[in-house]
């Protein structure tokens, strides 16, 4: 085999100020899904400025209605997690239609803002003094208690069971068992909407939040802030880069011809965010999950000082270990077996309770 297939020449787009990205393009739209099996030229960014307004405009209004708390009653805890200080709950709005699920994770600690944590607006209560040592609880001033809150509105089973606490299986995936059971299920499209990934490309929403856009056909991404980032702090920087490409889903479509894909990436990726946060290379884990949480290739950046969900063995696959597997043999991920963690109750038909519920409807053999 030869080596890497030759990379073909690309028009970059490089770093601007948000404010240039922002006067680009509206913030929010409905985008049309481009049916190629690769991204949209540059002639899908243009849009009807006032139609796309008034549906970002109506867009905007729909999500402030299910964001109200004072409107909304909770049905159930789905999951409370003390490694990240996070909570998921079901709720129900008392006017809109609809299950609502919000997610709420606190903060990390500002450390440019510690001397308005340890001043006279921080009130502490003991709980009990022993010789040199003393425990408090302590109440913050209301701007450095913030709380992160995503909300999923109108919510579908399949929100609920990614967030719903569950019983977990290693499952290994021969590519056997990839081909029979696994690729079926990724290309019928039974997980979640990617529409929100292609209104990202297409430039129809979340434009004034791209770091840094690349649109070559082939090895193109746009890298953003990933949602669970809340931008007040680089100790938890966290990013993600999608590719324009719509023909990668999983790591399991990677061969040799996407080494200048991945290659792109991991070089344009870190410089951009460098350049910008000034958060350098090797401060910074590059990796792709395996189950990724949507069929899109994506690739994951976030800061060292940061224990990002699913950097974990069985989920996470470090980028350069990847393109240097690749550099290897170029088939490699399409013949491995790849270990991965489910839930029990994932729809997966890999996951456990999927797997009884076929083996309860196979036939008893014939004695």
């Amino acid at each position: 085999n030869s080596a890497c297939t030759q990379e073909p020449p690309r028009k970059k787009i490089h770093l601007d100020d948000a404010s240039k990205e922002t006067s680009s393009s509206p913030s929010k739209e409905e985008a049309p899904e481009n049916n190629g099996s690769c991204g949209s030229s540059g002639s899908a960014n243009k849009f009807n400025g006032s139609t796309k307004e008034q549906e970002a405009k109506e867009n905007e209004q729909a999500t402030a209605a299910a964001a109200d708390f004072s409107q909304l009653e909770i049905v159930r805890v789905l999951s409370n997690t003390d490694a990240n200080c996070s909570v998921a709950v079901e709720a129900k709005h008392k006017t809109e239609d609809g299950r609502v699920l919000l997610h709420l994770q606190k903060s990390p600690f500002n450390v440019e803002l510690m001397s308005e944590v340890v001043s006279g607006g921080t009130r502490l209560r003991q709980l009990l003094h022993n010789d040199v040592y003393s425990k408090h609880t302590a109440a913050l001033p209301v701007h450095l208690n913030e709380v992160s809150v995503t909300i999923i509105h109108p919510a579908t089973d399949k929100h609920f069971e990614r967030y719903e606490r569950e019983l977990c299986s290693m499952v290994e995936e021969t590519s056997e068992l990839y081909a029979i059971h696994s690729k079926p299920f990724i290309d019928s499209g039974s997980s979640f909407s990617k529409q929100w990934i292609y209104n990202i490309l297409e430039g129809s929403s979340e434009a004034d939040r791209v770091i840094f856009r690349d649109d070559d056909p082939l090895t193109g991404f746009v890298l953003v802030p990933d949602l669970k980032w809340t931008g007040l702090q680089l100790t938890d920087l966290y990013c993600q880069a999608i590719v324009v490409r719509r023909d990668v889903s999983t790591i399991r479509d990677l061969n040799g011809d996407h080494l200048p894909l991945l290659r792109n990436i991991r070089d344009l990726g870190t410089k951009a965010i460098e350049e910008k946060y000034g958060v350098e290379r090797h401060r910074l884990r590059v990796y792709v999950h395996y189950l990724p949480s949507y069929y899109h290739f994506h690739v994951h950046f976030a800061a060292l000082t940061y224990d990002a969900p699913g950097t974990w063995c069985g989920r996470a696959h470090l980028l350069s270990d990847v393109i240097s597997n690749l550099e290897q043999s170029h088939v490699c991920y399409s013949r491995a077996t790849l270990s991965f963690v489910l839930k029990d109750n994932h729809p997966h038909p890999l996951a456990l309770k999927q797997q009884r519920s076929r083996d309860a409807s196979s036939p008893s053999p014939v004695v």
